[in-house]
């Protein structure tokens, strides 16, 4: 029996939209004297990294934290224009131009799917149009949850009101994906972004009664 796809939940970072964290990192280690390994240590393999994500942690108060856990001494604006220095590398083509597309069907929900902070989606939302385009948008910081966990899997697949088994979810994490087929999900794992758009058009045209001419692919 063919498969069916309903939805389509993109996850953002490394699947939409480029990051790189080393930027930052270095700026930290050269403003505190932190060789880089001790402040990741201090800012992102700490509970509070998570908790941030989870949007248990309101911005400011993140803020003063990682600037006593590594002795930083820079306004609220400064800090904030250093954490979101990580986007600096723009979109992931391939894979948004599948994204695009899908978003001209009515017959397809597009998603978008994401562990990220405050700081950044409200950052992205300004600078980002196709963030503000994704109908369903299910941010970590939103949810109270962050992947792999099951309790944002479970807010998706019901807000979304298809079958797991129609959505298609795309990921570059194999936790992430892991899950996601727990659920019965169909997935993409990215890895390669040429190949993984491939992938998603070949799923979606085999299983969907689309237009190919709608869809360009």
């Amino acid at each position: 029996m063919a498969l069916c796809v309903d939805a389509v939940v993109f996850d953002l970072g490394r699947v939409l939209i480029n990051y790189d964290w080393s930027g930052p990192v270095r700026q930290l280690s050269s403003l505190t004297g932190f060789c880089e390994e001790d402040v990741k240590s201090r800012v992102f393999n700490r509970d509070i990294f998570q908790q941030f994500e989870r949007g248990q942690i309101e911005p400011a108060s993140f803020y003063r934290r990682v600037c006593d856990s590594v002795g930083l001494t820079m306004s609220f604006e400064e800090f904030c224009g250093l954490w979101n220095s990580i986007f600096t590398e723009g979109e992931v083509e391939p894979i948004v131009k599948v994204a695009k597309r899908l978003l001209s069907c009515s017959n397809i929900k597009v998603a978008a799917l994401s562990n990220t902070n405050f700081i950044h989606v409200q950052y992205l939302k300004k600078i980002w149009p196709l963030l503000n385009q994704l109908p369903y948008q299910f941010l970590s910081c939103e949810m109270g949850s962050r992947k792999p966990e099951e309790a944002i899997f479970t807010a998706t697949i019901k807000t979304l009101r298809v079958e797991p088994e129609k959505i298609l979810f795309v990921d570059d994490l194999k936790d992430n994906i892991i899950a996601a087929r727990k659920f019965g999900l169909i997935t993409v794992h990215v890895q390669d972004p040429f190949a993984s758009a491939e992938e998603i058009e070949s799923v979606i045209f085999n299983t969907t009664e689309l237009d190919p001419e709608l869809l360009c692919f």
